[in-house]
């Protein structure tokens, strides 16, 4: 020993935020290439048909350009290290849904009066900005607003059930737009909030026979605005939200017991819903027997399946099917749509998007080590989850349909508004807290 002390290792380099999001630009690239193409077959498919082609046409894939440069440049600008894959992923389905939309005039681009033509700049432009301000921690600030969060929501859908106006069989605002979308957010906020400020209490037993008073409490809670979305004849939303409940309970909890005991109350729910109300029981006669009336309450759920069926396996191609033969085509069934021109391997790749941003949301929210950034990320994640299997389900007849759109493929304004937001907030969790700086990009 000659008394020198050895160097202690130096900790690997912290990569650039340039390198850090290549990923991001990998995905973005190839997103381009996709979307292009199916651009390009409709171009194609317009001019042998001798249509006149307009500078509209290609406004799918310049609206897919200025979006992914608008998104991948603040990031890089800020040093954000939010997830690189939840935002390509997003603009990639938020892409092919503007495509198949101007396909058959579900978006209309060119109506620069109606506030649903501005929803996916505006739904971009929000991603970002939430990812960025409630950054590396500060979305802990948002705890606080959970009793704010509950009386918005009740408000809401009251407001909607005595000024609202009846549409396909629900209550809607002016110009159609459902408000009730942003819901989801504020009922995650709410369960996030009471969940982790009493995480010491939560009980670590199983759910049944003897519930803890804890769950008494929540469950008198929720009572209020999933009895007034049943009243209000939102459904699909009613099984998004108890489904959503049954998650965060075991993310809180970490007991499959309580999960299980919680999904059994989702399902009995939704069960409840579809069975007690007139237009629940609608739905469930079109849903067991959609022969029994073929050109009424069961013609969408027979045109979907049509669709499928001509679609094949690889499709018949982007602006090669027949989307005006099917109902409500737009929002609710332009999953149907999709499976017509893309097939049942377009299809299966849009679910794989899907997956991927549902594993990665699950993974944001078990990665974080405070309870209520756990609970927020799971939370919207389920949302996003279910969500997308109410749909895919309702259209493929697996489940009664329930006029839940699919996120960021269908049309509408409020649906694809929330959607944005709610990746928005993932992010901004998926930034870790003691991120450190970034080192210069070599």
């Amino acid at each position: 020993m000659n008394g020198e002390r050895k160097p202690l290792p130096r900790p690997a380099p912290t990569p650039s935020v340039w390198r850090f999001r290549g990923v991001e630009r990998l995905l973005l690239f190839l997103g381009v290439l996709a979307i292009g193409a199916a651009n390009g077959a409709i171009l194609v498919g317009s001019m042998a048909a001798g249509e006149e082609i307009s500078w509209h046409a290609v406004l799918p894939l310049g609206l897919f350009l200025a979006s992914a440069l608008w998104v991948h440049g603040a990031l890089l600008a800020a040093g954000s290290r939010c997830d690189p894959v939840l935002p390509a992923l997003a603009l990639i389905l938020t892409g092919m849904g503007l495509v198949l939309r101007t396909r058959f005039g579900g978006w209309d681009h060119a109506s620069l009066t109606r506030p649903a033509t501005y929803a996916v700049p505006v739904g971009v432009l929000g991603m970002v900005v939430l990812a960025i301000v409630f950054r590396r921690g500060r979305w802990a600030g948002l705890a606080g607003w959970r009793w704010v969060c509950l009386g918005s929501a009740a408000v809401l859908l009251l407001a909607m059930r005595f000024a609202g106006h009846r549409y396909r069989g629900g209550y809607y605002g002016a110009g159609n737009t459902n408000p009730t979308e942003i819901v989801k957010v504020l009922m995650v906020f709410f369960t996030a909030g009471f969940l982790a400020r009493r995480g010491d209490a939560l009980p670590r037993a199983a759910l049944l026979p003897l519930p803890h008073r804890l769950y008494w409490g929540l469950a008198l809670c929720w009572a209020l605005p999933l009895g007034l979305l049943a009243w209000n004849r939102d459904l699909g939303m009613v099984m998004i939200l108890a489904a959503v409940l049954a998650a965060m309970l075991w993310l809180a909890t970490g007991r499959l017991s309580v999960w299980a005991g919680s999904l059994l109350g989702a399902a009995a729910a939704a069960v409840l819903a579809l069975g007690v109300t007139a237009h629940g029981q609608r739905r469930l006669a079109a849903w067991a027997d959609p022969f029994a009336d073929a050109t009424g309450t069961g013609w969408q759920a027979l045109q979907a399946l049509t669709a499928f069926y001509n679609g094949g396996l690889w499709g018949r191609g982007i602006g090669a099917g027949s989307p005006e033969s099917v109902p409500v085509a737009a929002s609710d069934f332009v999953y149907a749509v999709a499976g017509e021109e893309l097939g049942f391997a377009g299809c299966a790749a849009l679910l794989l998007l899907y997956g991927v941003m549902v594993v990665r949301g699950y993974r944001i929210a078990l990665a974080r080590r405070d309870l209520f950034g756990a609970l927020l990320a799971g939370g919207l994640t389920t949302a996003l989850a279910v969500q997308t299997l109410v749909n895919v389900g309702g259209v493929t007849k697996a489940i009664p349909m329930t006029g839940v759109t699919l996120p960021l493929i269908s049309h509408g304004g409020s649906s694809l508004l929330t959607t944005f937001l709610m990746l928005g907030l993932i992010l901004a969790v998926s930034d870790p807290p003691d991120a450190p700086a970034p080192a210069p990009p070599a």
